[in-house]
């Protein structure tokens, strides 16, 4: 009788970390489509934040963003209070940028990604399959 009610209480846990795990991936997913990688190195230099590596087939190469422009705005808000708030000139969760192109040109650009490149099998599509292999071993190879 004992062994019994430790098999129950056994799946009971599997259920809820499976359960939890998932809500986790679609979370995941959900912070991956809505937000994606941008792709590009940006350093400040003469108190001006600039554009200054581009990965190739990454969001900002598609967009047509260019080594050098200048970063005047991350979702409205000036590029100088955005890196103040943020460390090491990292920005995540960004929906449009304003640019400021060499010739003086300035631009808004819309961050809108849903299609699922290289870049997001890596990020989403692997650790998923990861996470359901460990998920079929924890109920069924133990």
């Amino acid at each position: 009788m004992v062994f019994n009610k430790i098999k129950i209480v056994d799946y009971g846990y599997k259920l809820a970390v499976f359960i939890s795990s998932l809500f986790f991936i679609v979370y995941i997913f959900q912070i991956n489509l809505s937000y994606p990688y941008l792709g590009t190195s940006i350093e400040k230099s003469k108190g001006q934040y600039y554009i200054t590596n581009i990965d190739p087939k990454a969001w900002a190469d598609r967009a047509g963003l260019k080594i050098g422009d200048q970063v005047l705005e991350l979702n409205g808000v000036p590029s100088e209070k955005f890196f103040r708030e943020s460390s090491f000139f990292v920005y995540q969760e960004v929906k449009n940028l304003t640019i400021k192109r060499a010739d003086g040109s300035i631009f808004k650009i819309n961050v809108e990604e849903t299609s699922l490149d290289l870049q997001t099998f890596f990020m989403m599509i692997i650790p998923i399959i990861l996470f359901l292999l460990s998920m079929y071993c924890s109920f069924f190879c133990l």
